[in-house]
């Protein structure tokens, strides 16, 4: 995220980062390719695409499946052939509780966000942690701007 931004009423899509989400095309990428690809940025999620569409999601949790998985080779494995396709996603409408809530309920760590029936971006659980925690300082700084030590100290009983 860049920068400070109001959290209090801000939907899903007041969250989701400039910078859009890493995206590849179904037919040319092996697993050992985005499995590095994920390290080299840092990330933990690959989208699949398929011209302008988004097809599938391959993460670092599909990532840990696969390598258990009898038969499955980095080297010669393509991403859409293991990747996840249900995809699952909230309307940009959707408040950072409503996001919470389908992350720990549905124990995501990354959630697409839709907006008049296109993907609009992705956030990850930490995405969403993180703007919880800037909502709750904030929330913090007010209360005490409120109830400081000046208010207590020059407190008193008022005589009728």
């Amino acid at each position: 995220m860049s920068g400070p931004i109001a959290i209090r009423s801000t939907p899903a899509c007041g969250l989701i980062d400039a910078r859009p989400a890493t995206q590849r095309e179904i037919q040319r990428l092996q697993s050992r390719k985005g499995g590095n690809e994920m390290i080299e940025n840092k990330i933990g999620a690959i989208l699949i695409t398929e011209g302008e569409d988004i097809k599938g999601i391959w993460t670092e949790r599909d990532l840990m499946k696969n390598v258990i998985t009898d038969g499955f080779n980095t080297n010669t494995t393509k991403i859409s052939q293991v990747m996840t396709t249900n995809l699952i996603s909230s309307p940009s409408t959707d408040s950072l509780y409503q996001l919470m809530d389908k992350c720990l309920g549905k124990r995501l760590r990354h959630l697409l966000i839709e907006k008049d029936g296109k993907y609009i971006g992705l956030l990850s659980a930490g995405d969403i942690t993180r703007a919880h925690l800037m909502k709750k300082s904030a929330e913090l700084e007010d209360l005490n701007k409120m109830a400081n030590w000046d208010y207590y100290e020059n407190w008193k009983f008022r005589k009728k």
